[in-house]
């Protein structure tokens, strides 16, 4: 997981990964939590968010300021976000 990140989008992820069965959309809702949620939140509280923040970090991801190209565990693996 990422250094960075909310409360609840960690919690969000780690109920994923222990669940028994690791299905494939649980997955991509972690790539796109720690890809497109976290950065623009930063370190921040889940409690301190305002609806004001929320909508920014919405429309920065409809905006595609999340937009990332990052290398992968594999060889020759690359996420392009």
């Amino acid at each position: 997981m990422s250094k960075l990140g909310s409360e609840a989008a960690e919690l969000r992820c780690l109920r994923a990964c222990d669940m028994q069965k690791f299905h494939l959309v649980d997955a991509f809702d972690a790539g796109r939590i720690e890809r497109h949620i976290i950065p623009p939140i930063g370190a921040r509280r889940v409690k301190d968010l305002t609806k004001t923040d929320i909508n920014k970090v919405l429309k920065d991801i409809m905006a595609g300021k999340t937009r990332v190209s990052v290398k992968t565990k594999k060889l020759r693996g690359k996420a392009i976000v």
